[in-house]
């Protein structure tokens, strides 16, 4: 065998060799999970401001069919804060786009029906939005069947979604939420709580009044 056809064969040896550690690699790392921590000043309709303390996660998902390798985000969150003295957490799939007080002086949190109304057999009303509302110990929380007129158009004020992973630990204005809010601002139902913003492709067929 000649010089170079030796070359070439341990050239071709090393790809193979690469190439085996590298899914190796993306195969271990399937599965791992990454930690997003922030905090949000949150302006409130009451003239007040608060901050929110908020957490999520990310896996990293890796598929040799398919051409995103890479982190994603999962469909959980944890909101901490603290109104009047009372502490409040709320963690779930719904991602709230509102932090609200209500007239009666409790925080509530509101979120765009979507998918979380689909997975939990929410209503398709009118608007589509949830409302979800703290029990005494403002750790449980549960939702009625249609969120109540008080909230029609109150503007958005919680970032929607997580942030990306470089943004891990920092602290979020206003100013920071509208950039990483980003393209969903392009949708009025989102800036604000569109009382006539309607259900696609909802597969709960219950109507309320």
């Amino acid at each position: 065998m000649t010089e170079q056809a030796n070359r070439t064969l341990k050239a071709g040896r090393n790809c193979r060799s690469a190439a085996f550690l590298s899914l190796t690699a993306l195969a271990l790392l399937t599965g791992c999970t990454r930690p997003v921590t922030w905090e949000e000043e949150v302006p409130l309709t009451t003239g007040e401001t608060i901050w929110v303390k908020r957490s999520g996660t990310y896996s990293f998902n890796y598929n040799a069919g398919s051409a995103h390798v890479g982190y994603s985000p999962d469909w959980k969150s944890t909101i901490e804060f603290t109104y009047k003295n009372k502490k409040y957490v709320y963690a779930g799939e719904a991602f709230p786009m509102v932090l609200a007080i209500s007239p009666e002086g409790e925080p509530n949190l509101i979120s765009s029906a979507g998918v979380w109304g689909n997975q939990h057999g929410y209503p398709c009303v009118t608007p589509y939005y949830v409302q979800f509302r703290p029990d005494s110990s403002g750790m449980n929380w549960t939702w009625p069947d249609q969120i109540e007129s008080w909230l029609y158009n109150l503007p958005s004020n919680l970032l929607v979604g997580l942030p990306p992973l470089k943004d891990d630990g920092k602290l979020i204005r206003p100013l920071d939420r509208k950039r990483l809010n980003g393209s969903i601002l392009i949708f009025s139902d989102y800036q604000r709580i569109d009382p006539s913003k309607r259900p696609e492709n909802c597969v709960n067929s219950k109507t309320v009044r």
